[in-house]
């Protein structure tokens, strides 16, 4: 995995491991800059992902989930652009044809149903392990106060007077 993207990945990694070797289940780790990682985790060997377990994170920036469902657990495919990030290569017919329902209506219950229906498979088949959600903290100043953004930016013109 990473070190140094996320907040203790280093001490993460480690200590799944050694949860991992605990039931039985041989498990080493490599830690490298963010570059090399996501690099190697998404060219390896005939296009197929070089690491078999991994730490990787995603945010969903507009609040709701198609990004994620998209890049992270789609099929894999080059030529539609889905899948771009699924460097698990997980896959279900299911899945795929929930997303699509939601990616191809303007419809919002449609599109909130579609989702959600995706995200209970992908759920219930363990397709991604959630092991963390960081919660960012910002401070400000008295008179001050700060909108947080939900991609962790941290911009000057998000401050605003109370």
């Amino acid at each position: 995995g990473p070190s140094g993207r996320y907040p203790n990945d280093a001490k993460i990694l480690e200590a799944v491991a050694q949860m991992l070797t605990r039931i039985g289940i041989e498990a080493s780790i490599e830690t490298m800059p963010p570059s090399t990682f996501f690099t190697r985790a998404s060219t390896g060997a005939d296009g197929q992902p070089e690491f078999s377990l991994f730490l990787a994170g995603w945010g969903a920036a507009s609040g709701e989930n198609s990004s994620p469902l998209k890049g992270l657990l789609a099929t894999f495919d080059p030529a539609t652009g889905l899948g771009s990030s699924n460097r698990g290569r997980y896959s279900s017919k299911a899945f795929d044809e929930a997303l699509d329902v939601a990616l191809k209506t303007i419809d919002p219950v449609q599109v909130q149903a579609g989702l959600a229906k995706a995200s209970e498979i992908a759920i219930n088949d363990s397709a991604i392990i959630p092991i963390l959600h960081p919660l960012n903290t910002w401070a400000a100043r008295k008179g001050l106060k700060y909108l947080g953004r939900t991609d962790e930016a941290t911009t000057a013109m998000m401050v605003s007077e109370e």
